[in-house]
């Protein structure tokens, strides 16, 4: 991969880090506010649960995204952890902290 396509990779998921952690922040149960009513406090649990799984999501994503700059900085990005090949540039572009190429997606996806 030519280093002028590294650096904006690693430009994007640097950027897409902090959005998310930005994202992840906004979304702190800590935030909610306390219900006055019962139909309150179902729309309360009915948001909490909805913020719940979005901060996995989320925490997911993160965690992909750290382990992809970690990899950068180690020299071990764009490599299959599945099969030791390189992941196809264009996958990167389309999912630039993915963990394996294309051919071991197939066969794990069907």
């Amino acid at each position: 991969m030519i280093r002028e396509r590294f650096q904006q990779l690693r430009s994007r998921l640097l950027g897409d880090k902090t959005r998310l952690e930005k994202e992840l922040e906004a979304i702190n149960p800590a935030n909610l506010t306390a219900p006055n009513d019962e139909e309150e406090q179902a729309d309360e649990v009915e948001e909490m649960a909805s913020r719940i799984a979005l901060t996995e999501v989320i925490r997911r994503r993160l965690r992909r995204i750290k382990a992809a700059l970690s990899k950068m900085q180690d020299k071990t990005y764009g490599v299959c952890e599945d099969c030791g090949k390189g992941i196809e540039e264009k996958l990167l572009e389309v999912d630039p902290e993915s963990r394996s190429c294309k051919s071991c997606k197939q066969k794990l996806h069907g």
